[in-house]
């Protein structure tokens, strides 16, 4: 079977396709990985798996991606997580964070301030602080909850007024009177 063969060569390498040539002893006849390229300057066809691949056999016959960002926390910034991409991996700022640029070989991440539109979500009677990538709400004096939610305390109900007859306050609804 005779099929087409377009070859790509750059720097005294040829890409190798998995299509081959009958009675050929040239890359146009090795079956290479998909990823692979294949060299032919010793006079035989090698077939190498690229940079960021791992040689599974040993002759280029199945390139598996090696990911990068397993077991090395360091390739990026503090700020920044690490996505393994198909023979390399990129830098991404943290959730909480944005790219502002880069620097030099690195992006640079800063904090978003969560709390600076709309009380960062938090309860209307709640403060917002801003946190790195994120932030806390906290509910104010008098209320309860979880910050994204506070419910004014009622004192009476709660045991924190003294309810009882005159010389005494009154509790009307939830206010000492």
């Amino acid at each position: 079977m005779r099929s087409i063969y377009w070859p790509l060569v750059f720097a005294g390498l040829v890409a190798c396709s998995a299509e081959s040539v009958s009675g050929s002893s040239s890359c146009a006849a090795t079956k290479c990985a998909d990823v692979a390229t294949c060299d032919e300057s010793s006079g035989e066809p090698r077939c190498m798996c690229p940079a960021g691949y791992e040689d599974v056999h040993g002759d280029g016959t199945e390139c598996r991606d090696i990911d990068e960002c397993a077991g090395n926390p360091g390739l990026c910034g503090a700020d920044e997580i690490c996505v393994n991409t198909a023979g390399r991996f990129t830098c991404r700022c943290k959730t909480g964070f944005v790219d502002i640029g880069i620097a030099g070989d690195s992006i640079v991440c800063a904090d978003i301030d969560e709390c600076v539109t709309g009380n960062g979500g938090c309860s209307a009677n709640a403060t917002c602080a801003n946190l790195p990538g994120s932030r806390t709400c906290t509910c104010h004096n008098g209320y309860t909850g979880d910050g994204l939610v506070c419910a004014e305390i009622d004192e009476c109900a709660a045991g924190k007024l003294v309810c009882d007859t005159p010389p005494l306050p009154a509790c009307i609804g939830d206010k000492r009177r």
